[in-house]
């Protein structure tokens, strides 16, 4: 589901630059094209979470974009807080071509090679993993939180059956 595949690294976001638990949410979704494709998923799915704290974030994620959309995903967070707005959206990736045929927005950030060295948004998190391993140092990222992220999916899964919120 995109909730797997997609949210779970946005909820894994909130959490990080929130510093909040996520303690409760509601989703709605809905399921048309992906089905008519032969697949019984959702097409895309709507999330509020509501942190222990008592802010809220609303989470979407969808498998469905226009066919003619310059890339094959939009990723992008508004951030709305009392004094402070935060917007960041990787549609044009620092670089946008457009020709009479077609608009491009090459990937030029995702991965680099320098001097035979591979680094990037991409590449660099494979990096600092495989760096801690070989020195034994501790990863910012642990089990606990990819636990967390699962059970804020299942809580998502269980949202859309059931209509209400349900606790994570």
């Amino acid at each position: 589901s995109p909730v797997w595949f997609l949210g779970s690294h946005c909820f894994d976001l909130v959490r990080h630059l929130s510093g909040q638990e996520v303690v409760s949410v509601y989703a709605v979704g809905q399921k048309r094209l992906m089905v008519e494709c032969g697949l019984d998923t959702f097409d895309s799915v709507q999330s509020l979470l509501t942190m222990a704290d008592g802010s809220s974030w609303g989470v979407e994620n969808s498998w469905v974009l226009p066919e003619g959309f310059p890339k094959d995903n939009d990723g992008r967070i508004d951030i709305l807080c009392e004094a402070t707005y935060i917007r960041s959206t990787s549609q044009h990736r620092g670089l946008e071509i457009t020709t009479p045929a077609l608009t491009l927005t090459p990937n030029s950030y995702f991965i680099n090679y320098r001097n035979g060295v591979a680094s990037g948004f991409g590449i660099d998190p494979i990096n600092d993993f495989v760096r801690a391993v070989r020195h034994k140092a501790p990863y910012p990222v642990t089990a606990e939180d990819g636990l967390a992220v699962s059970r804020i999916c299942e809580a998502v899964h269980r949202s859309l059956e059931s209509g209400k919120p349900e606790d994570v």
